[in-house]
């Protein structure tokens, strides 16, 4: 492969791969007034998907990932006047954040077939050419996938 830059900073780039984002966000809030104070809820969901064509391991075509995330938020309070002067307040909250990203671009070869021996892969679906770096640009899958 010849990568030649085409940009002032001597980098390569191309909008043959596009990155693409799913991002879906909703959230809600209620709140009311009860004996023991004014009660809130409020809850976050963020569900998203993302295909990019330059993984932070490659600045080239070729070597793409699809990183899927979720994300929930659920905070809940109680505030409660005491006189005329002073305001009890308690909350609690709960997150939940998950995040993975896998190559889909330069997978499909094996190590020992490029020459390198007593390297496992932690995932065998996702193995493939290793990250190379280079002056002005990287190619290769995420280096997370060997040990």
């Amino acid at each position: 492969m010849n990568v030649i830059p085409n940009t002032p900073s001597g980098a390569f780039s191309t909008s043959a791969f596009p990155e693409r984002l799913r991002d879906d966000k909703t959230s809600a809030r209620i709140d009311g007034n009860s004996h023991f104070g004014m009660l809130t809820g409020y809850y976050f969901f963020d569900d998203y998907s993302l295909t990019n064509p330059y993984t932070p391991s490659s600045s080239v075509p070729g070597f793409a990932s699809l990183s899927k995330g979720k994300s929930d938020v659920i905070n809940l309070g109680d505030t409660k006047t005491l006189g005329g002067s002073s305001v009890n307040e308690a909350r609690i909250q709960f997150v939940r954040d998950r995040n993975a990203a896998t190559p889909s671009g330069g997978t499909g070869v094996t190590l020992s077939s490029l020459g390198f021996t007593g390297v496992t892969p932690l995932d065998p679906a996702v193995e493939g050419i290793p990250e190379l770096d280079f002056d002005n640009f990287q190619v290769g899958t995420l280096s997370r996938i060997f040990r």
